[in-house]
């Protein structure tokens, strides 16, 4: 898919939310919240932070909210539209429209912590990709944190795929309209690490959603706990993740810290 193409499409899901809708929220990414764990946990609570790929903020205000100075950037003029319409009144966030492909409108060595919350995977080429990562190391400080998240080839889809339980894909293009790559963890930690980012912390994360979109049979039950906020289906995905986070889980979080030379 040709990348203007891709920015259409993702224009108009922030302006109509259909197949994403959850990007239209303004809670965080759950992985977001665990990474401010790991900030707080290592006095970083008023670090200068980067999301790329940020929408519509939810992440960047909810971080700004609790001490961090955020800055975001989107290729969606849609979406950061929004985003700063959301951040009125709130201190420490400045949004603007970026191509993560492109040079990004930042000093090297400037932020403490940048975000990397399933955009890189929605990149639609290889280059493009290598070239945010290269991107995100370039702005980070030494010593600075890439926080990474990505859908991740679980050990039950490793087995699904083993099993030959999924369709091949043949076609030497690149799949239409909204996706995701699930990647292998080891390759993708290899790759960081050619970029001189060094892995310092991982974990799966959502069995709930893995099973729900991995085992047909379960989907209507998980679907359900997924979605319910009633304090039982809470009880269900803690349990849940609790008992299948290792086997299961639907992404990866990973931490990685710039090599100072």
């Amino acid at each position: 898919m040709e990348h203007d193409k891709q920015r259409q499409l993702w224009d108009e899901e922030h302006r109509k939310p259909t197949a994403l809708k959850a990007m239209d929220s303004h809670d965080p990414s759950n992985s977001v919240q665990k990474f401010w764990q790991f900030l707080v946990e290592g006095r970083y609570a008023r670090a200068h932070g980067i999301e790329m790929g940020c929408g519509k903020g939810r992440n960047v205000i909810w971080l700004a909210k609790r001490g961090a100075t955020m800055e975001g950037f989107d290729f969606s003029e849609v979406a950061i539209a929004e985003a700063k319409r959301r951040a009125e009144g709130i201190n420490g966030v400045s949004l603007q429209v970026a191509d993560a492909t492109h040079g990004w409108p930042y000093e090297s060595n400037y932020f403490d912590f940048g975000i990397d919350c399933f955009a890189s995977t929605d990149i639609e080429s290889s280059v493009g990709r290598t070239f945010a990562l290269t991107e995100m190391k370039r702005v980070l400080k030494p010593g600075g944190y890439a926080f990474v998240t990505f859908p991740y080839m679980s050990p039950l889809r490793r087995l699904k795929a083993g099993l030959g339980l999924y369709k091949p894909y043949a076609n030497i293009s690149e799949p239409e309209n909204f996706y995701q790559f699930a990647l292998p963890v080891k390759e993708t930690i290899a790759t960081f690490k050619r970029h001189e980012l060094m892995p310092v912390y991982k974990q799966p994360l959502d069995a709930v959603k893995g099973l729900k979109d991995e085992v047909s049979l379960l989907t209507p039950f998980f679907r359900w706990a997924y979605k319910s906020r009633s304090l039982f289906a809470k009880g269900i995905r803690f349990g849940t993740n609790l008992l299948f986070q290792l086997v299961a889980s639907h992404v990866m979080l990973a931490v990685f810290q710039k090599y100072e030379k």
